[in-house]
């Protein structure tokens, strides 16, 4: 096991008490909801994906529970915090879908996860930044309740565009390559080219 997503506090309190009794040490990963205020000025129609990821899992760093649960990470004998992690999420219906946009979703997101692990107290080791991430050369979507009427094949940005937008974001951050956490997704392929691509830019 490579390491676990924490979403919580309480998360903490449960695994830190199952680690003691197995007698084991175990990597965590703090699993990040953003404050998305540039990203919502830049793409409104994003808060359709927020109701639909965001709801589900992640600790805020707009209210300081994700700063809480690194803490609480750091304070617990068992665990070892390593690192940050986000799911972005696929934005696209028809109505409103580019791949400029679908990149740009993932720029901002970088920009404020990077933000975010500079500002904590120790260095993170790791940056999961995985999920929407959609696979092959094209997409076809239709706008929710349209009829189908403006159903079409899109083009979708390729990982490589991804992984230039993120790291040109934490460059600002992390200007020195050698001291940039390690950056990952799913799947398999996509989390070696983006490891590639985010460690040697």
């Amino acid at each position: 096991m490579r390491q676990v997503n924490v979403d919580s506090v309480d998360e903490v309190g449960r695994l830190q008490r199952i680690a003691s009794e197995c007698g084991r040490e175990v990597d965590c990963v703090v699993r990040l909801q953003l404050g998305y205020e540039e990203l919502l000025r830049e793409d409104p129609s994003f808060e359709s994906t927020m109701r639909v990821w965001e709801g589900k899992f992640g600790s805020s760093t707009a209210n300081g529970a994700a700063g809480e649960v690194v803490e609480r990470l750091l304070e617990a004998p068992n665990l070892n915090f390593v690192g940050l992690s986000h799911h972005v999420g696929f934005a696209g219906v028809a109505a409103d879908y580019t791949r400029e946009r679908e990149v740009m979703h993932h720029r901002l997101c970088a920009r404020d996860i990077a933000a975010f692990a500079s500002s904590l107290p120790v260095p993170c080791e790791r940056l999961d930044l995985g999920g929407g991430f959609r696979s092959g050369d094209s997409v076809y979507l239709a706008s929710p309740g349209g009829g189908g009427e403006d159903a079409a094949v899109h083009e979708l940005p390729s990982i490589d565009d991804h992984a230039e937008a993120i790291v040109d974001e934490l460059s600002v951050v992390y200007p020195d390559p050698s001291a940039r956490p390690c950056c990952s997704s799913s799947p398999v392929a996509t989390r070696s080219r983006m490891r590639r691509c985010c460690s040697h830019a």
